[in-house]
């Protein structure tokens, strides 16, 4: 005998995947909090975290849409193409990170993170003709710590900008290729 079902029940099982996906965005979402919390990730925005897993969603309702009845050699060409992109990213996003920010010190022993920028202002060429843009911590302490008196705003801006680029893409490449790894081996027999 068929059950009855009523629209009320199909809600219920509509809230219930909803409650489903929402815990499972918390846990995919964690990482950019608990990368933010070990001071790796971008010093600006400040909102990053919670624009990283808006973007790591997309990226898992994306592969979810386009790949989910896709066959075994298409998955894996996309598993190996967002993989190398991960790999890419991830080692991009550390060599901008390491050659654009600095650590300002603060008089309670901390340190917060800002990011430099790639083209001198008119000041900073003439004061450190030689070295500029590669200015260092003897020219940033002389100016404050503060990038805008060495570099030009639109500079800095840009460095901030491919920061958030390579983050962002470092992080929707993982929840690509989760995403697509899952929905694959969902659908295969064990």
């Amino acid at each position: 005998m068929a059950e009855n079902r009523t629209g009320l029940d199909s809600f219920h099982g509509l809230l219930g995947d909803v409650q489903k996906l929402w815990k499972w965005i918390v846990v995919a979402g964690s990482g950019p909090f608990i990368a933010k919390f070990l001071g790796v990730a971008p010093p600006w925005p400040a909102a990053l975290p919670f624009i990283t897993a808006a973007f790591m969603l997309v990226a898992i309702v994306l592969v979810y849409q386009i790949y989910k009845r896709s066959s075994r050699k298409t998955v894996n060409k996309v598993l190996i193409r967002f993989s190398v992109l991960l790999v890419a990213a991830f080692f991009l996003y550390l060599a901008i990170y390491s050659e654009f920010t600095f650590d300002v010190p603060l008089p309670n022993g901390s340190s917060v993170v800002r990011i430099k920028g790639f083209v001198c202002n008119d000041v900073a060429l003439t004061v450190h003709e030689k070295s500029c843009p590669w200015l260092g911590e003897r020219e940033l302490s002389g100016a404050e710590w503060t990038p805008e008196n060495l570099w030009r705003s639109w500079s800095i801006t840009v460095v901030r900008l491919m920061l958030v680029l390579t983050w962002l893409t470092t992080f929707m490449s993982l929840s690509a290729v989760l995403a697509c790894f899952a929905n694959f081996q969902k659908r295969t027999a064990a």
